[in-house]
């Protein structure tokens, strides 16, 4: 689970490199926390 949410976490920051792109992936990675949760 936890490759999963670091796969998403470096797709998000490789596709759109910014300060957004960053909140969006910890956006996904909180939800998939609680997904897994």
């Amino acid at each position: 689970m936890i490759i999963i949410i670091y796969m998403f976490l470096l797709s998000s920051a490789s596709n759109v490199p910014s300060n957004l792109s960053l909140s969006e992936a910890q956006d996904g990675a909180a939800a998939a926390r609680v997904e897994v949760n």
